[in-house]
């Protein structure tokens, strides 16, 4: 019985394991995507926004989508940065779950945050991985973290330390 139960273990954990590795092989590509709020650059009143995704091992090859108001502006995988031109208003800013094409999976939900930009200013915000909680994964016999995505606005100086070592998404990727 001991055996038994010891092999169902050491299976569960391979299986784990794989899963982990095999979706950290298969990495989402981030892209930013055409949205109402944001502009090509030539508006002078435009808010410049910078978001930056910070390493995270888990969820790290999955790419995180930002929304502006409901609307889709970028899906950044961890490690990546993208600078918009952004209208200048106030702006529901979600990330998470609730929006992400990663099925099966719910670690990640959705946060929601107001922030107001100003025309011409510069804001840097950082996109980091949170734990909120544990959940008992029924198929599996485990404990599973429960994440979301939380951003806040941050300095110049932590942007670039940031950015320094970090992938820059281009605005016409595909």
């Amino acid at each position: 019985m001991k055996s038994l139960l010891l092999r169902r273990q050491r299976g569960t954990a391979t299986f784990f394991y794989m899963l982990v590795f095999t979706g950290c092989a298969s990495v989402s590509p981030s892209k930013v995507v055409e949205n109402p709020y944001v502009t090509d650059g030539a508006s002078e009143e435009a808010a410049t926004v910078t978001f930056i995704r910070v390493h995270s091992f888990f969820g790290g090859g999955v790419a995180i989508p930002v929304y502006l108001n409901a609307e889709l502006a970028v899906k950044m995988r961890t490690e990546t940065y993208v600078t918009l031109s952004i209208l200048p208003g106030r702006y529901d800013i979600s990330t998470g779950k609730d929006r992400m094409d990663w099925p099966g999976v719910d670690e990640a939900k959705a946060y929601h945050g107001d922030l107001v930009f100003l025309p011409s200013e510069t804001y840097f915000i950082l996109l980091y991985q949170e734990q909120y909680g544990v959940r008992r994964d029924p198929q599996m016999g485990v404990d599973v973290p429960e994440y979301w995505i939380r951003f806040e606005i941050i300095e110049i100086d932590e942007a670039n330390k940031h950015m320094s070592g970090y992938e820059f998404i281009p605005l016409n990727a595909d």
